[in-house]
């Protein structure tokens, strides 16, 4: 299936000469006016052409939408008038992938027109290695119905807590993502270990602390997921320097693994386990608050965790269904 292409400018006329310029076999073509940007997320574009031949107020969608999780990813093009350097700057200082100057001579036009093909085919590519490396972890949770969707259980609770700290949607989106893969390590483990009946003993419980590592290990080299790794790789770390991997404490842990950490513990103690109980909502928290009061956690993410709680239980449409 091609990828569509979103052309947005002013004038009916431009759009229709400038489609025809961007007229390529791997796209199909929509020019739309300005007047339709509130609708261009129900279209899911795979790439975005702007016109700023009248002026560059369309930027500022190219700088909101660039803010946003969603369209971050999307690859977003301007069309400058050709020599207008300070334009061209501007247009890079806003984020875009690439700036097509116009009127420009055929070929170098269409070459320009190729490399955002390629931008978008990398972006397709990566989105698909993702949502593979998703799913292979959800078909391993599948097998153990105690830790069915427990990633997606934990992304929801940790972008909740995001939304209730002020915390950026980069910031929120990167705990998605980790938390939809933190325990992508879980692969390794054997069966005696993920499916056991009765409390783990030392030596099994050494051998479950290396998915951290493991994860990391299984992500490490694909540069699109080096955001995440750190989710991956320090879940399990303390701020009293009784988790593991690596001991760490206090500062060395990054807030926004501490709060996806929280939210994983919490989630872990109110699912179904073969060797105990569910917690009750109470009993975790609780739990959590006599952690916090020994160092485990940082005690300001109790608030938050419970308002994030109640957000969910409240609405559950508040929050997508995460990819």
């Amino acid at each position: 299936m091609k990828p569509l292409l979103i052309l947005m400018d002013s004038d009916p006329g431009r759009r229709d000469e400038l489609l025809k310029a961007l007229g390529h076999e791997s796209f199909h073509m929509l020019g739309v006016g300005p007047e339709t940007a509130s609708s261009v997320e129900s279209i899911s574009p795979s790439a975005i052409v702007l016109s700023l031949l009248s002026g560059a107020e369309l930027l500022e969608l190219a700088v909101s939408w660039k803010s946003d999780p969603v369209f971050a990813r999307i690859p977003i093009a301007a069309v400058v008038p050709a020599g207008d350097v300070p334009a061209s700057d501007i247009a890079w200082a806003a984020g875009v992938d690439e700036v097509l100057p116009w009127p420009e001579s055929p070929g170098l036009f269409a070459a320009r027109v190729r490399n955002l093909e390629r931008i978008v085919r990398l972006q397709r590519e990566v989105a698909a290695f993702e949502r593979l490396v998703v799913s292979l972890v959800t078909a391993f949770e599948s097998r153990e119905p105690d830790t069915f969707e427990h990633g997606e259980r934990v992304a929801r609770i940790a972008v909740a807590m995001g939304a209730e700290l002020g915390l950026s949607r980069e910031t929120s989106d990167r705990m998605r993502r980790g938390a939809l893969l933190h325990d992508v390590g879980t692969l390794v483990l054997p069966d005696r270990l993920t499916q056991s009946e009765a409390p783990l003993d030392a030596a099994a419980l050494d051998e479950i602390r290396i998915h951290p590592v493991a994860g990391y290990e299984l992500l490490r080299g694909v540069p699109s997921l080096e955001p995440i790794l750190a989710f991956v790789h320090r879940h399990h770390e303390r701020l009293d320097g009784s988790g593991f991997p690596d001991g760490l404490s206090g500062p060395e842990i990054p807030f926004p693994i501490q709060v996806v950490s929280i939210a994983d513990a919490y989630d872990s103690m109110t699912s179904s386990r073969a060797y105990r109980s569910v917690f009750s909502r109470e009993k975790a928290m609780s739990t959590l608050r006599d952690e916090a009061a020994r160092g485990l956690w940082d005690q300001a993410l109790l608030g938050p965790l419970e308002r994030a709680l109640d957000r969910l239980a409240a609405n559950v449409g508040a929050l997508p269904r995460l990819p």
